[in-house]
């Protein structure tokens, strides 16, 4: 996807920052150009600065371009890091620019994420022991010395570690709250919000042409169970239940808790008949499937409505269709499906 269509928000931060960085090396490799060449004299700084400063700009041009982001941001890291090298290793530069090395290390786990810029650090590591390497050996750089190169890569490596750790634990932590923020906190299937979601999306795509129904299912008589056992016994029976219905549907469907003893579960792709059977087939895995209890195992029974979408159909009226056969379930008596 192009910057121009609609990239995540992440992919926008990615590049906002190092758009920032390309900007502040343009500004520094075209300021020290000119000072070379008007102050010092030194023309073959100048010279790698100059280089320096066209791959910085096309660079910049490159992330404002229409190219695909993670394309544009390889190509703009390439030409940086290699007009980098070239700058530190070709001419008599001096062993301060070393100082560098570091900020570039950083940039690859910004752009490319945690695990993708790892890959990228070592490469870039490597590129930079072996022309350490090569430039004190051929005395390109002024003044490298082996404790010069030995800090240089150490500083490297160790901004780098400081910036994966970080990056890693954002990305873990925010993995951690998008799992809790859709997961029922009982059951560890999908909460209602999360079951909702999952219900619009495939509404949208069944209005193009697919088939999904909804099956409300609530557990017979739950109350007393609580009133009888108490609270931890029902939470208990609540995970037994989610676990029959997470576990006996095929991976496409998707089972949720709706609340209280009220679970959902989404037919994907199902006929009406077989979402029928489908519901049957779950409403006798329950019956057939006893909890095991403080007093020995019990028999615990659910009442299923199943609604089948139409094109167009919202999700709040298929729900609503489904629970008008849920309720003609519990006052035919409990322990039945009510479908088309």
């Amino acid at each position: 996807m192009s910057d121009a269509l609609a990239p995540s928000p992440g992919r926008r931060q990615r590049v906002a920052l190092f758009t920032g960085m390309l900007v502040v090396a343009c500004l520094l490799a075209g300021g020290f150009a000119v000072f070379d060449l008007t102050v010092t004299g030194y023309t073959h700084h100048a010279t790698a600065e100059a280089a320096a400063l066209v791959g910085f700009g096309a660079a910049l041009l490159l992330l404002r371009s229409r190219l695909p982001t993670a394309r544009a941001m390889l190509l703009a890291i390439g030409i940086a890091g290699v007009l980098f090298l070239y700058k530190i290793f070709t001419g008599r530069m001096e062993d301060a620019v070393l100082v560098w090395a570091p900020a570039f290390a950083a940039m690859p786990i910004f752009l490319f994420g945690v695990r993708s810029g790892l890959c990228w650090i070592i490469i870039y590591d490597a590129i930079l022991v072996a022309g350490l390497g090569v430039a004190a050996a051929s005395g390109a750089v002024t003044g490298l010395t082996g404790a010069a190169a030995v800090n240089a890569v150490g500083a490297t490596v160790a901004v780098a570690l400081v910036v994966y750790y970080c990056e890693f634990s954002r990305v873990e932590a925010r993995r951690h709250l998008r799992e809790a923020a859709l997961t029922d906190y009982l059951t560890g299937i999908h909460n209602r919000r999360s079951f909702e979601a999952e219900a619009e999306r495939e509404l949208a795509r069944a209005a193009r042409g697919g088939q999904l129904s909804l099956a409300l299912i609530d557990v017979d008589h739950f109350k007393r169970i609580n009133d009888r056992w108490g609270h931890d016994v029902g939470d208990a029976a609540i995970r037994h239940v989610a676990g029959l219905l997470a576990g006996n549907t095929r991976r496409l469907d998707i089972a949720g808790r709706l609340g209280g003893e009220e679970f959902g579960v989404l037919l994907v792709d199902a006929e009406p008949a077989a979402a029928a059977e489908t519901a049957e087939r779950l409403r006798r895995c329950v019956e057939e499937t006893p909890f095991p209890g403080p007093d020995g195992p019990l028999a615990l029974t659910v009442s299923v409505g199943v609604a089948a979408a139409k094109a167009g159909t919202p999700f709040h009226q298929l729900y609503a269709q489904a629970d008008r056969r849920l309720y003609c379930a519990k006052e035919g008596g409990r322990n039945r499906v009510v479908a088309e």
